[in-house]
Parts: C-alpha cells; sequence; structure tokens
C-alpha cells in the first residue's frame, strides 16, 4: 500500500484531478477483477500494488480464447 508504485500511482491520480476523499469499503483491499461465465471464473485480474490497473485488453483476449 505503501511502496513507491502506489505513490507513483497516487501522483498521476493527482495530476488528473483525482483527489482522496472520503473513505468508502475497505482501503487495504488491493485492485482485484473476476470475469465469470457459468459459475466459473474464466479470467482474472490479481492487483500487485494499490495503484495497479488491469490490462483489459489482455483479459478480453484470454477469456475469448477459452470461448
Amino acid at each position: 500500500m505503501f511502496g513507491l508504485r502506489s505513490w507513483i500511482a497516487g501522483v498521476r491520480a493527482t495530476t488528473k484531478g483525482h483527489l482522496i476523499n472520503r473513505k468508502i469499503g475497505d482501503p487495504w483491499t488491493m485492485p482485484t477483477l473476476f470475469a465469470v461465465r457459468n459459475d466459473h471464473v474464466i479470467g482474472e485480474f490479481r492487483g500487485r500494488h494499490a495503484g495497479d490497473h488491469p490490462d483489459l485488453d489482455r483479459l478480453i483476449a484470454e477469456m475469448e480464447e477459452i470461448s
């Protein structure tokens, strides 16, 4: 949560006008994304740090391979 990459992501977000506001949810949760089809996980992204973003194009491509 407090590593260099998180700070860099925070600065990048601030320069885009995204400021820290009131807390919503659990602030210690890392970014995670799951794609589910018919009760099966067919794609996932597990963030490595708080400012991590999924590569949605890669995730979609992986899901299309499974289909």
